[in-house]
């Protein structure tokens, strides 16, 4: 091989050689902003993220608050249920008097006719 050739050699190499690192420069910056927006959607997703968690604490807190307001609309129904309940045998007990009082002054009164 002659001078010549060798250096038309050397000289092709080192052009495909810069060839071949344009080529992988461009793929890299390709890729650093692919990563960069890749950053950004990982950042959005994890503010999304953040927001759904705070949500569902606030719709737990909800959730609990509502639960305890039941319950204790539920203790004040039972107590009026009670209250009513006793009550009612009260009256019961009134009326069974009533009766058995009119049943005397009935029993008397034929007596004695």
């Amino acid at each position: 091989m002659t001078p010549e050739e060798r250096f038309t050699k050397i000289e092709n190499l080192l052009h495909a050689i810069t060839e071949h690192q344009a080529h992988h420069a461009e793929q890299l910056a390709k890729h650093a902003e692919q990563l960069v927006k890749h950053d950004e959607e990982m950042s959005e997703l994890r503010e999304l993220q953040k927001a759904m968690a705070t949500g569902m604490i606030e719709l737990r807190e909800a959730h609990l608050t509502g639960s305890r307001r039941f319950e204790e609309g539920m203790s004040a129904v039972h107590a009026t249920l009670r209250r009513t309940a006793e009550q009612q045998q009260l009256t019961e007990e009134k009326l069974h008097a009533l009766i058995d009082t009119v049943d005397r002054i009935i029993r008397n009164q034929g007596g004695q006719a």
